[in-house]
């Protein structure tokens, strides 16, 4: 080749690893900087009757009594806590989606936490959080 037809490619082959770089750069910073918008969980087409929820549900030594007023408490006897002293929340059951919303004493703070219950009768009320962690109750009324 001649050396004018070598400088052209060369610049030809520059300019496009330059555009292919900065498509990779500007593809990554997209997806590191504007994630794409993920869709909430699709919770099973389930519905659950509350009126099962209600009442003290035992796992070991952590209890849950839930109210008909979506109302609840919360206590752990291996801390040394009895009903009278449990921690309150709120709850709200929609399809299998079951959401805890603690009510931090002082602080006024409240922390929601969700489920999804994948078992609920008479006798036995099994859920999981978002990390797969499966709490297993049985009634304890």
């Amino acid at each position: 080749m001649k050396r004018p037809t070598l400088i052209i490619v060369s610049i030809l082959l520059l300019v496009i690893f330059i555009a292919a770089a900065s498509y990779i750069h500007y593809s990554y910073k997209k997806r590191l900087y504007h994630p794409e918008v993920i869709e909430a969980e699709i919770y099973e087409d389930v519905t659950y009757d509350t009126d099962l929820l209600i009442g003290r549900w035992k796992s070991g030594t952590l209890y849950y009594r839930f109210n008909e007023d979506g109302t609840a408490l919360t206590w752990d006897t291996a801390d040394d806590v009895t009903e009278e002293e449990a921690s309150s929340l709120t709850w709200t059951l929609e399809r299998s989606r079951f959401t805890h919303i603690h009510h931090m004493g002082i602080s006024r703070a409240v922390v929601p936490k969700h489920y999804r219950i994948t078992q609920l009768d008479l006798l036995s009320l099994i859920f999981e959080d978002e990390f797969g962690t499966v709490y297993t109750f049985t009634k304890a009324d």
